[in-house]
């Protein structure tokens, strides 16, 4: 049938006539069919995370005028076969130099890497440099393929490698002792991995396939010269203070207030650092001369109650610390409420109903702290001062002029309390005696907000002070 649309026959002179616009479409169509562009051989990944060749094609171009004759000729002289008339382009790239580039790629990968640092060691393996290759083409070379590493991958992979090796350099330490600053604790060198430096030479020995790279650790020394810093320091400025009473506690009690006092009190903290509680009181031991006091501990049931623990009290210095940096206007960074109120904390005029901070310093199960951030620009003092019945926190230092306007607490979710009475064996006393340590009232939560603004009238800070307690019960202890 297609023949038929292609050719005419006269009868009269027995010749056939050939539709040569009609080959020339027939012939097009097949070129179209034929015709491809070349392709170069490349490199892929396989299924199994192999380097192999990816196979390239020649061009192939049909040389449309040279078959249409040659299919003209045949259909003219009855001949059945017609060779297709083309030409080839060969690739730019062969599957050779493909595979071949593949081959020197898996050698790259399989050297694997060992990195070393001073103290310690880490191996990035086959998968890992894998994950970082690089491919580029470099067209008309007689090597074509570029192998290199993505430096960022192995920056990521390394990460923590890098964290675990550095260390934060720890300046030293100024304290007000008597009324003269002086430096209390010296400063030590820290490390940092350069990570620049050290990712290059990473990224040189992958590409060089050595297997071997160092890393490049820096030691960070203090800069704080202390001469020139101390002479620099003013904290002739009160910027907040706060009260509580102690003077009602036990012996051991008075002893922790004591003791913790001393060990807060004087710090300074520079500007734009942070002041934590825990860092300065360090263990709550008996080598640092805490006692058994009574304190807010685990029940055993999923609730707390107050028995005897050492370092029972320390709590109150906290509580009065955060007071003074509240009323400061300082940055609160870390703070939690008591799981019930202690009404010796509320006390005006710095104590209110909700201003308080509870802390815990334990090692095995985490601590919680009390963390606040010297937002004023210059250097303060926290100092703690006790007399026996009373202690007193205030935040030394220049005065930044600020206004700290704060609401009274809103008091919501009241909760009744049980006003029967618990008592609870306790081996801390002795035999048959009896001693009353937690008293019915009522749970809460309280709301206190705080704005901060400078001398010019911007706000430094916004927002509220949420605390939230439970309702306690009569509490007696029952050696």
């Amino acid at each position: 049938t297609a023949l038929q649309s292609l050719v005419s026959y006269k009868k009269g002179d027995e010749t056939v006539e050939v539709d040569r616009a009609g080959v020339e479409a027939f012939v097009a169509q097949i070129a179209s069919s034929k015709d491809q562009n070349a392709k170069d051989a490349g490199i892929r990944v396989d299924d199994n995370g192999q380097l192999t060749a990816l196979a390239g094609q020649p061009a192939i171009t049909v040389d449309q005028a040279a078959t249409t004759d040659a299919v003209v000729a045949a259909l003219q002289s009855g001949t059945h076969d017609v060779d297709l008339v083309y030409t080839t382009t060969p690739q730019g790239i062969p599957d050779e130099g493909a595979q071949a580039a593949a081959d020197r790629g898996e050698e790259l990968l399989n050297a694997g890497m060992s990195i070393t640092w001073d103290g310690g060691s880490v191996e990035l393996n086959r998968s890992d440099l894998l994950r970082a290759l690089t491919v580029k083409i470099r067209e008309g070379q007689d090597d074509p393929f570029v192998f290199g590493f993505d430096g960022s991958m192995f920056e990521q992979e390394l990460k923590q490698t890098f964290e675990n090796i550095n260390v934060a350099v720890k300046e030293p330490r100024l304290r007000l002792v008597n009324g003269e600053i002086v430096p209390e604790q010296k400063g030590e060198n820290g490390k940092e991995v350069d990570v620049d430096a050290s990712i290059a030479a990473i990224v040189a020995a992958a590409t060089a396939g050595d297997g071997k790279a160092e890393l490049t650790v820096k030691t960070v020394e203090p800069t704080l010269s202390m001469p020139a810093v101390i002479s620099q320091i003013y904290l002739g400025d009160v910027l907040a203070e706060s009260s509580t009473y102690y003077g009602d506690s036990s012996e051991a009690r008075r002893n922790n207030v004591e003791v913790a006092a001393t060990l807060q009190n004087g710090w300074l903290i520079a500007p734009g650092a942070q002041f934590s509680y825990a860092e300065f009181i360090g263990g709550v031991t008996a080598d640092q001369g805490f006692q058994t006091g009574f304190g807010i501990v685990e029940d055993g049931a999923g609730g707390v109650t107050t028995a005897p623990v050492i370092g029972g009290g320390i709590c109150q210095v906290s509580t009065t610390i955060f007071q003074s940096a509240f009323w400061a206007g300082l940055q609160i960074d870390e703070r939690y409420s008591h799981p019930y109120w202690i009404q010796t904390y509320g006390e005006p005029p710095r104590g209110m109903k909700g201003l308080d901070a509870m802390v815990n310093i334990d090692e095995n199960y985490g601590t919680l702290d009390l963390k606040f951030t010297n937002t004023t620009g210059n250097w303060i003092a926290v100092e703690v001062i006790d007399d026996g019945t009373v202690l007193t926190s205030r935040i030394l230092g220049t005065d930044p002029g600020w206004t700290v306007d704060v609401s009274q607490p809103e008091i919501t979710d009241v909760i009744k309390p049980d006003t029967g009475t618990q008592y609870t064996d306790s081996s801390e006393l002795d035999e048959g005696v009896r001693l009353q340590v937690e008293y019915a009232q009522e749970g809460f939560t309280s709301t206190i907000h705080r704005t901060v603004t400078d001398k010019d009238g911007k706000v430094l800070a916004d927002g509220d002070l949420v605390g939230s307690y439970s309702a306690s019960e009569n509490t007696i202890l029952v050696g």
